[in-house]
């Protein structure tokens, strides 16, 4: 694959990749901020329905009449409107894990006032107060889910600076795996806990001496923080390919440019080289005319004296001269 390819695909990648944290960011902000973790209806005398969306943080309560819930093919996201009550969960802070209790509740009601009776604000709550506390569970969740929203903000910054540099793409992979994993922690956690029995189950007096046990159900804000889990996850398998592929280009490029220095090294020595070769050539050959020269004039003085014989030495690097005359 050329640099070019490998780029283009670098920034389709890591673009779909920023694109998928911001929408599991948003789906877990929607999550979190709105109470339809779990819901459930009791119908409660004389003829009235009351929906109870239990959150993280927030109690709501939608009421109705009738006999029928009027809320029923709509209570999906319906909540809010002007005829609910809505609580905070950290009025009735208890700090153990499970409350001390069963679906019964135990210890005192919240809801109770001194003189016996319920205030305006909190008589729908009552039904199941124990419903309403706010537990180390809640605060577990909410902690994680806190933690994979920060860290997909952050990622989504570092996406947009991979246009600068290619590190950040290798820190928005990582942050995108840490906002997958406290995600999927978070939601583990509110899972395991949202089935436990004394969680799950709920039951308010019916009549005298009756009880009557509902079933809680999950609600939209579990399952938009469900969803955000598994896009978070789709995120960071992108943001590593991305990451990948960005420095698979980054290391071509890194060879071109070696290998344009390799090459602008080496060219003025082969000139040189070949300017030296030949000098030398030139060298050689006029040593070697002049060694002519020289051999043809030792051949002339021997000539002209036939009594002297040139013994040279190759070994001792040295000539002697002998006089080999025969006087007459």
């Amino acid at each position: 694959m050329n640099g070019t390819a490998l780029r283009v695909f670098r920034v389709i990648s890591l673009v779909v990749s920023a694109l998928l944290c911001c929408i599991a960011v948003t789906l877990l902000i929607i999550g979190v901020a709105t109470p339809s973790w779990l819901y459930v209806d009791y119908r409660v005398p004389p003829g009235v329905i009351e929906e109870h969306r239990h959150g993280l943080w927030l109690d709501c309560v939608l009421r109705g009449g009738g006999g029928q819930n009027p809320y029923a093919q709509s209570s999906y996201f319906n909540w809010g409107v002007t005829s609910d009550q809505c609580e905070y969960k950290w009025v009735n802070i208890d700090p153990s894990p499970y409350g001390g209790g069963g679906s019964g509740g135990g210890g005192m009601d919240p809801y109770l006032s001194n003189s016996g009776g319920y205030s305006a604000m909190s008589s729908l709550f009552q039904t199941d107060y124990s419903q309403h506390r706010f537990l180390a569970w809640h605060v577990s969740t909410l902690i994680c889910l806190i933690i994979a929203i920060t860290a997909g903000v952050f990622a989504i910054f570092a996406c947009l600076c991979v246009f600068f540099t290619t590190l950040c793409s290798a820190v928005a992979a990582l942050l995108e795996f840490v906002a997958f994993l406290s995600s999927a922690i978070g939601v583990s956690i509110f899972f395991i806990n949202a089935n436990r029995p004394e969680i799950r189950y709920t039951q308010i007096p019916n009549a005298a001496d009756r009880w009557r046990v509902y079933d809680q159900m999950r609600g939209f804000s579990f399952d938009l923080s469900l969803a955000s889990v598994f896009i978070f996850l789709l995120s960071c398998l992108l943001g590593v390919l991305g990451s990948v592929v960005g420095f698979m280009h980054a290391q071509q490029q890194h060879q071109r440019r070696r290998h344009r220095r390799m090459d602008s090294k080496t060219f003025p020595k082969t000139e040189l080289s070949t300017v030296s070769s030949s000098a030398n050539d030139h060298n050689s050959n006029h040593h070697h005319h002049h060694h002519n020269e020289h051999s043809q004039l030792s051949m002339t003085n021997m000539a002209n004296q036939p009594h002297l014989i040139r013994i040279r030495n190759e070994g001792a690097g040295a000539s002697v001269i002998r006089d080999n005359s025969i006087g007459v």
